[in-house]
């Protein structure tokens, strides 16, 4: 045999070394297949156990997250926001007194205020001395007010202090205050404060007359209206009746009243007039604010302009009602 032939013969033989390396390749390749897929199987089964553990225990939370989450927001009403810096003034706390005239002694705004009581004659009152122990001289018709208690601390009655004349430095004055028959019957403790028109209630006046609203204010023979024009007063009339079938005290009372009609009648824009019977009299008394001047005339009459608010709140401290 030649070359060519063995040649022939050799190359449809296969070749034992080739198949040996291509054997240990493919046994390699398909027990890393299968290694893998065991592999991803076991960390699979893993992470299943693990959120499933996570799920059960934190199914409550997850729970109350999504309540609180789908739960209507509430909103505070009239709070104001205040910035950090901003501190919240503290609510200055009411110091009461006992309404005993032996013990209780009191400074407001170097003012003096002792031998406190209550006194039934005539009417009903309170009845306190005040000292100015100040530099100035203090108009004590501005603005302070007695608000009467309970021993239980419950409000019965606010009166405003009122003067026919100021109280100069070092000056004693011995003051007689109208309150109610209630007042002196049940108040025990006493406060006092001072107040401006900021602190008074808003009124509405639905009541009209002569084209303007009108305030009516009445207490026991007193009646007094105020006369509004937008909100701003502009005329008074003021009706006060007395009857007394005593003869002596009848006639004694209308002099002191016929005395004083003819004094306000020497004030400008200011008319009073007297009309009598046998045992009653009617004393009416008109002020036109625009003309008048009321300062020295009395605590129940207001300047021109003063709004409703004002008028209501202080009458009604001086023992009026008002509608």
């Amino acid at each position: 045999m030649d070359n060519n032939e063995k040649v022939e013969k050799t190359e449809g033989v296969e070749n034992p070394e080739e198949k040996k390396v291509e054997t240990p390749n493919m046994q390699a390749q398909v027990i890393g297949e299968l290694e893998k897929e065991k592999q991803k199987g076991v960390f699979g089964l893993i992470v299943f156990f693990i959120i499933l553990i996570g799920v059960t225990f934190g199914l409550p939370y997850i729970k109350s997250y999504l309540d609180n989450r789908n739960a209507p927001v509430e909103q505070s009403v009239n709070e104001p926001t205040q910035n950090d810096n901003e501190q919240i003034p503290e609510e200055e706390e009411i110091v009461y007194y006992e309404i005993d005239p032996a013990n209780t002694t009191f400074t407001f705004n170097d003012l003096k205020f002792s031998e406190i009581n209550k006194e039934s004659s005539d009417d009903f009152y309170l009845n306190l001395t005040v000292e100015n122990q100040g530099k100035t001289v203090v108009d004590l018709n501005k603005g302070y007010f007695l608000e009467m208690y309970t021993a239980e601390k419950t409000l019965i009655e606010r009166v405003k202090i009122v003067s026919s004349k100021n109280i100069s430095v070092g000056e004693k004055l011995n003051l007689k205050l109208l309150i109610s028959e209630n007042a002196y019957n049940n108040a025990s403790l006493i406060t006092i404060d001072e107040k401006t028109a900021d602190d008074y209630p808003e009124v509405t006046v639905s009541n009209v007359e002569n084209d303007m609203n009108v305030l009516t204010c009445t207490d026991k023979n007193s009646s007094l209206k105020y006369y509004f024009n937008k909100d701003k007063l502009q005329t008074i009339n003021d009706i006060y009746e007395y009857t007394n079938s005593d003869v002596n005290t009848f006639n004694e009372t209308l002099r002191e009243y016929t005395t004083k009609a003819a004094s306000l009648n020497n004030n400008e824009g200011v008319s009073s007039n007297i009309v009598s019977t046998p045992n009653s009299f009617t004393m009416n008394t008109q002020i036109d604010l625009a003309a008048a001047n009321i300062s020295n005339l009395s605590a129940n009459y207001f300047a021109k302009d003063t709004t409703p608010d004002v008028v209501k709140f202080e009458m009604e401290a001086m023992r009026f009602s008002c509608n």
